[in-house]
């Protein structure tokens, strides 16, 4: 009774000098070396350290916007060290720079041939003090101090005829892309349900070969004889670039880390995968009948009952890496229109959150204290949104947190 009576009377002085109670039970890690196999196995955490705010602290476009803020296919944004808040859009091949504000800085690119300029606009992010833009056409790496200017310029090595999709940089400056090996359907008799591969390939620099990380089957196909249909529940793996390359493992909630000596390592949450189960068949159907005219949906809703749709739904869906390093993994939902969770993994490979993704945002970069993503409305009109990340106890100021 004592010795209850004292945690009870501690616990008071704690809350009456403003200190946060003891923190509830932390996920629990396990670590297991398995034939120079790194396996990390982290249970679910009771509570969150940080939350993503639902509503943004900052709006940038929209469909009453004007100039730079009028957006028309946003392909990516990164936020810079600086704040900035970085804008591809495919639909003029240039990249608008906005101040942490929202307020215009400067425009680079646009469609062209010359330095600086883009056919196929790709943002990838910042590495060192330098914002980097790639051509997906060209082959043609750009990269930008964070004022806008141009510094230098090099063509991205290919592996013989084949293009890599390059879509993602380290902060090392190491490049992360892919290429997909495509499967003719000349050949295929209508029904064949059919697998392409994908090479998930990282340059140590622009000039130098492609290495191969990891080589992963794609979605699963359904040929019908005119067309290809995608398999429901099947989906493409994913690579990031963090202090590992990160590649995302199927159906079970797991990624593979492979850094450039040969080391390996399995971060791995307890949780049971999920069954392809009569709602998650519903929200797909839900999805396909709000995407395609009623003239086009019908296949979809066939595929939907093909002996070949999986009985466990992929866990992960996409991959991000914030500015500390924590890979930020999304949870697959059967309707794409309700983006999923994240799973949040700190550099030793252990899960330190579950965060709730802002409503119908798509995000691209996430900072220490801000989320960024894309919202469209009901027309399209995309419009970029930042979305602070809130401590639980930092929840009590009603400031915005910058960038």
């Amino acid at each position: 009774m004592r010795g209850i009576r004292l945690r009870l009377i501690l616990l008071a002085l704690l809350v009456l000098l403003g200190c946060d109670p003891p923190s509830p039970r932390m996920p629990l890690t396990e670590r297991i070396d398995s034939a120079g196999l790194e396996i990390v196995i982290s249970s679910e955490p009771t509570t969150s350290w940080l939350r993503i705010a639902p509503t943004p602290d900052l709006r940038i476009g929209g469909a009453d916007a004007h100039g730079a803020a009028q957006f028309g296919a946003v392909q990516g944004v990164a936020v810079a060290s600086d704040g900035s808040i970085w804008v591809a859009d495919r639909q003029t091949a240039d990249v608008r720079v906005f101040e942490a504000d929202g307020t215009h800085r400067v425009t680079v690119g646009g469609r062209g041939d010359g330095p600086g300029e883009f056919r196929v606009v790709r943002l990838l992010g910042q590495a060192g003090d330098s914002m980097a833009v790639v051509d997906d056409r060209t082959g043609r790496l750009s990269w930008f101090d964070l004022g806008g200017v141009l510094l230098t310029e090099s063509l991205i090595h290919r592996r013989g005829s084949s293009a890599p999709v390059v879509y993602g940089v380290g902060s090392d400056g190491r490049l992360a892309g892919a290429i997909q090996r495509l499967v003719s359907a000349d050949t295929m008799d209508p029904g064949t349900v059919f697998e392409g591969e994908i090479d998930f390939v990282g340059w140590k620099h622009p000039e130098s070969p492609p290495r191969t990380i990891a080589t992963v089957p794609t979605s699963s196909w359904l040929f019908t004889g005119t067309s290809q249909i995608p398999i429901p529940f099947t989906t493409n793996a994913s690579l990031a670039v963090a202090r590992h390359w990160v590649v995302t493992r199927g159906v079970r909630p797991e990624l593979l880390h492979l850094s450039d000596d040969g080391g390996r390592r399995i971060t791995r949450v307890r949780r049971a995968p999920r069954p392809v189960g009569a709602d998650m068949r519903q929200a797909y159907e839900a999805f396909v009948r709000s995407v395609y005219p009623e003239d086009r949906r019908q296949p979809f809703l066939e595929a939907l009952h093909h002996p070949a749709v999986p009985d466990t739904a992929p866990a992960y869906t996409r991959l991000l890496v914030d500015t500390a390093g924590r890979v930020w993994a999304q949870h697959f939902t059967a309707d794409r229109r309700s983006l999923g969770d994240w799973d949040v993994f700190d550099p030793d490979g252990s899960l330190t959150a579950v965060v709730a993704n802002p409503p119908g945002v798509w995000l691209h970069a996430i900072t220490d204290r801000a989320a960024v993503g894309v919202w469209l409305d009901a027309l399209d009109v995309p419009r970029v949104q930042r979305h602070a990340i809130v401590p639980p106890r930092a929840s009590r100021s009603p400031a915005p947190i910058p960038p």
